[in-house]
């Protein structure tokens, strides 16, 4: 097989990962029943939720945060949220989806929740296009990345629309590439530099990549290992800046409710967790543990990538702790790595692996 043609059976397995996001998406759209008790939806700019399904889809969860602020694309008016200034400027540290969600809609509101809902299906092609590489370079079957549709953390997302499939994709594909190469790349960078400006919590996979390279180089420090978390992290400070300077706050100024000692969100929330809760924090420790197990010689390479975010998950409150959807979208990085470690091992994948001693 040539890498031509493992290249087409990668774009293979994103179109089909689009189609079933798609047919997903559609039947809820077909079927979801409208709640009368759900009261104003947090985005202004959504005012047909009783007629209008797609409406109705994106007040399930932070899509609407993205739809409103996808009519805003200059910062310019905080009252399409009801939500406080500042929650308006925290919102606003994630801009990815938002820039395209307006792009895509030509600057039309009404267009909006459609684009939201179309990026969100091609989202989960980039996602297992992203896992699809990471898998070859750490020799395991590419068919099996459509699992990662399968975390709770991606089945929220395609319930609710958001921009974690798009950041996860971006990043494996990132992680793909250095490992391949034991160094950073351009693409690389650029790859993890449009992750964190998905999601800012992405910065902590940038961090894992640039410790991994520092063990390669036998805990030496190359200047240009450092741009994998230098250029994405001085990118989002630079648009931490930009937010502060147009909305006159500071972008993580309500986040502090969120972080806590750490265990003792999970501590003090488990035993109120919903049966549905239960089993999906199972599923993702389940997850981890076999990723862990059956890395064989990458093992070192996906621990040390997967290790910040699952740290800093430890630390995170009852706020996220509290139900599956909120910690699952922000592990689903590192969870999306450690699966495709536990995915069947491939004996014909080309060989792209990572460099000995990972």
């Amino acid at each position: 097989m040539t890498r031509s043609d493992l290249g087409r059976h990668d774009l293979v397995l994103a179109v089909v990962a689009v189609l079933i996001a798609a047919v997903m998406m559609g039947s809820q759209l077909a079927f979801l029943p409208a709640d009368r008790e759900a009261g104003d939806p947090v985005a202004r700019t959504l005012m047909r939720t009783d007629t209008d399904a797609r409406e109705r889809l994106l007040i399930r969860g932070d899509g609407q945060f993205f739809a409103a602020l996808a009519t805003d694309p200059s910062m310019s008016r905080p009252d399409v949220l009801r939500e406080s200034p500042r929650g308006y400027a925290y919102r606003w540290i994630r801009p990815l989806l938002s820039w395209l969600a307006w792009a895509g809609s030509l600057g039309r509101p009404g267009a909006v929740p459609s684009a939201l809902i179309a990026l969100t299906a091609l989202s989960a092609g980039v996602l297992v296009l992203g896992a699809a590489m990471l898998a070859r370079t750490l020799r395991r079957t590419p068919s099996w990345a459509l699992a990662t549709l399968a975390l709770p953390g991606s089945v929220v997302i395609l319930e609710w629309t958001g921009p974690e499939l798009l950041a996860t994709g971006l990043v494996l594909a990132a992680i793909s590439l250095i490992l391949r190469e034991g160094r950073p790349t351009a693409p690389a960078v650029i790859l993890l530099t449009l992750s964190v400006l998905s999601r800012e919590t992405l910065l902590l996979v940038c961090l894992g990549l640039a410790t991994w390279l520092w063990i390669q180089r036998g805990r030496r420090i190359q200047v240009a290992d450092l741009a994998v978390v230098g250029i994405p992290g001085a990118v989002l400070a630079g648009w931490f800046g930009v937010v502060w300077w147009r909305t006159g706050l500071l972008p993580l100024a309500t986040s502090g409710d969120r972080v806590s000692v750490p265990l003792r969100g999970i501590l003090d929330v488990a035993s109120s967790w919903t049966p549905q809760t239960v089993v999906m924090v199972g599923i993702m420790t389940s997850v981890v543990v076999l990723g862990i197990a059956r890395a064989g010689e990458h093992r070192l390479a996906v621990v040390v990538i997967a290790a910040p975010t699952l740290i800093f998950a430890l630390t995170l409150g009852t706020l996220v702790w509290g139900r599956w959807e909120d910690i699952g979208r922000i592990v689903l990085p590192a969870c999306a790595v450690l699966l495709v470690a536990a995915l069947p091992a491939a004996h014909r994948v080309a060989a792209v692996g990572v460099p000995d001693g990972a």
